[in-house]
Formats: structure tokens, sequence, C-alpha cells
């Protein structure tokens, strides 16, 4: 018994020894993966910074690629309109579900301060003073256009560019009553510097840049449709309409009129075709492509019998041309159909993959008993007409763009 302590003693004194001289002053060691600081835990501000990332607990994403922390509220600034905090670190971050102020599908401004004006003001904001919420309102570091869907996995991304936080303001001036309008950079397919709502007579945005080429979209919730309509406002050329800003020497404020995209709306395109699933089959189906199902914007994914669903298929860029998108696009492995018995969707002349054009709108009928013969003519079909100059009823018809 005491030889067995005598050598235990011996056997940890050893163990203590290596585990001290096998780490040795100055040696490299294998890297230890980074500790990743959850900012709920060090939190001045008491916003919530926490990500949401699964479908049930998330409204939809938004991705910080700004140096700055930041706050986003629904709507307009007031301590009951929080959505939560926002990291800078340029990952997607989920923003949680809240039944309080997310119920129910909806489109709203979302208005983002930095964390730093959060704090700084955060007294008059719990007392909700007036003169502290209409200042950051009309100052915010940024707005974007927000469409929760919350019926849907709303996997929509919402990236906040980097350019924002520098000291150029740039004033964007909306004193229209019917029209909002989002603010891109670079290209209309660029990251979004803002958002200017209607009847917003000044909307600042603080920029690093110096030279801006500004390209404004028009984009709205069609209840009617039930899809999220785009407009590009287009010049002469047939391109989307823009208009270039610098900040020369001494120069630290710029305007933008919002009204001179309108005047040029005369010549406009939205980017985008549509098509639409007009069910005259016996049973209610869906549509999907590939192996992802199409849902309305408020997540339904059923069209009923003798029913229509309306869905927009965007536009690809124009080669490599990021400032313009393509006039049509070519589509395949669409299939549309009950649960199970869904089919391809072929065009008048039995093809699978055909193309749409911009502005169009094709309809896809769809006809048939998933309780037939998959052999005979009582099956689901569906077919659409992709020929515009077709003189068979039903043919593409161009879509007037309404605001």
């Amino acid at each position: 018994m005491k030889t067995f302590l005598k050598w235990g003693g011996v056997a940890i004194l050893l163990a203590a020894l290596l585990l001290f001289v096998g780490c040795p002053i100055g040696e490299d060691k294998e890297e230890e993966p980074p500790v990743v600081e959850d900012p709920d835990d060090i939190n001045e501000s008491g916003v919530d910074f926490k990500s949401y990332t699964g479908n049930d607990v998330r409204a939809f994403w938004v991705r910080n690629s700004t140096s700055k922390r930041l706050i986003a509220f629904r709507g307009a600034v007031h301590k009951d309109n929080i959505l939560g905090g926002i990291p800078n670190n340029g990952n997607l971050h989920g923003i949680q579900k809240s039944s309080a102020l997310l119920n129910g599908s909806q489109e709203f401004s979302m208005i983002l301060i930095t964390e730093d004006d959060y704090i700084k003001n955060k007294s008059n904001i719990d007392k909700n003073d007036n003169t502290t919420l209409l200042t950051l309102q009309q100052n915010p570091f940024t707005r974007v256009y927000v469409f929760y869907n919350s019926n849907g996995d709303n996997s929509v991304q919402y990236e906040i560019s980097s350019i924002l936080g520098g000291t150029n303001k740039l004033n964007v001036i909306n004193n229209t009553q019917a029209i909002n309008i989002e603010v891109r950079i670079g290209g209309i397919y660029g990251p979004t510097l803002g958002y200017a709502p209607k009847g917003s007579l000044s909307t600042y945005l603080y920029v690093s840049e110096r030279e801006l080429d500004l390209f404004p979209v028009f984009k709205w919730y069609n209840e009617y449709l039930d899809i999220v309509e785009t407009i590009y406002p287009m010049n002469a050329n047939n391109k989307p309409w823009r208009k270039p800003i610098v900040f020369e020497d001494g120069v630290t404020e710029q305007y933008f009129d919002v009204q001179e995209a309108i005047d040029a709306l005369n010549n406009r395109s939205s980017g985008v075709a549509r098509l639409t699933i007009i069910n005259n089959a016996a049973q209610a189906i869906r549509l999907r492509s590939g192996d992802s199902e199409i849902k309305s914007p408020t997540g339904i994914a059923s069209i009923g019998v003798s029913s229509r669903r309306t869905v927009t298929i965007e536009m690809p860029k124009s080669g490599n041309d990021s400032a313009t998108f393509a006039d049509s696009i070519q589509i395949d492995n669409y299939w549309v159909g009950p649960i199970g018995e869904q089919v391809r969707i072929f065009n008048h002349e039995g093809a699978s993959n055909f193309w749409l054009q911009a502005d169009y709108e094709y309809y896809v009928y769809v006809t048939g008993d998933m309780n037939s013969s998959k052999e005979g003519d009582g099956y689901i079909k569906a077919v659409v007409i992709t020929d515009v100059n077709s003189e068979e009823d039903g043919k593409p018809v161009k879509f007037e763009l309404k605001l």
C-alpha cells in the first residue's frame, strides 16, 4: 500500500512537470478558435443584439457592413418600436420575430441609428421626449425598405452599405405623397444606401465616399396582386436612370430630389416578368422552381381551384454590367400541380425551357385531375403561351406599371 502511494505521488508530480514543460514560453502552439463575444454580455444600451437564426424565430436577415453597431426601429423612433440591435461584423444577423411589432405581413421603413446615438439619448427616448425622437428620426444612420412575410421562411436579406457613417451629408428629398423610393449605389443591383418614404421632406444619409452614382428604385407591396412591385426609371437610352453626385473640396452636403427620377418615369421598367398561374384543375396546386416551393409574399403556397397567383421573376444582370439588367430570361425546371403530382410547365411549343421578357405577364393554364390516368388526356397539364406576337387567347401582355 505504501509503495502504491509513493509511486502514485511520483506519477502526479511527473504529470504536473510535463504539463509545465509541455508549454514553454515563447514557442508556437496550436491556435485556439477565437472567442466570439456575445454583445448581450457587454451591452450598455440594454438592447438585444442576439442573432435569431431559426426560421421559427427569425423575422428577416440584415447584414451590417459598416463600422457602427446599429439599433433598428420599425416605422418610427420610439422605445416601443425597437426591433433589435445589429452588430457591425458584416455577418448575416437575424432580427427576432415580434408578435407586438410584426403581427402580420406588412411593409415598413426600418430606421437605423447608431448604438452610440441611442446610448447618448437613451434617457430621453425612455421618456418619449418628442424633440429627441423627431431629431433622431429625421437624422437616422439610414433607412431600409422592409417587407415582412409573417408566414414565409423570411430568407430575404437586407444589406447596409459599408460607405455609410461618413461625414458627407446627402439630403434625399421626397416631398411626394404617393411614392416611396429606395436609393442604391453603383447599379440597380448595388447595395442600398437608404430609403426615403413618401412625404419625407428630407432624409439625411451620412456617407464616407465623395463620388456616388445613385440609382433610384421604387418599391412597394401590391395588395391586389399579392406581390412586391419594383420599378426602375429608365433614361432615353433605355438604361436605368441614375444621378451622379460629387462632394467637391469644401462641400460636405449635397441634395437629391427624387422628383427628378419621378419625372423620368415616362420611360420605365419593372426589371421582372410576371408568371400568373391560373388553376383550372380539379385540385388545389402549388408552384415550385426545382426543389424550391414558390410562395406568395404573405407566405401562401397553395393556389385554390378556380384561383390564380402571380409571381415575379427578376431579370439577370446584363453581362458584366451591374448597372442594368437583361431584357429577357430563360427559365427551366418549373413545376406545378398538387403535392406529389406536380408536372413541368411547358410552353405552347412543347419546350420546358423558354424565354420570358421583362415587363410582360405570362399566363400558365393548369388543367386536369390528379386522380385521372397519367397516360390519358385528363391528367394534370400546365401550358404557358410565350409568343408575344401570338394571336392565341391569353398571349403574354405588356403590363402597365402603376405607382
